[in-house]
């Protein structure tokens, strides 16, 4: 769902995320798989928790009491 629209959150990086296949769900860099580990130092991240944060943070957005 995410993958191409959330990016790595490492300092350095900034890529996009995909989901990285045969890993349970996970969302990684995509410049971590392309070249290899040492490309970025961002970790993996599950899809039901990579999800939830974009779910909080567009509720928090749209929610707020000055919106309705």
């Amino acid at each position: 769902m995410l993958a191409g629209i959330a990016k790595c959150g490492h300092p350095e990086c900034g890529h996009a995320l995909t989901i990285a296949t045969g890993k349970g769900g996970r969302y990684r860099c995509s410049r971590r798989l392309r070249r290899d580990e040492t490309a970025c130092q961002a970790t993996s991240i599950r899809d039901e928790r990579l999800e939830t944060i974009v779910m909080d943070a567009l509720a928090d957005r749209l929610l707020r009491p000055e919106r309705r």
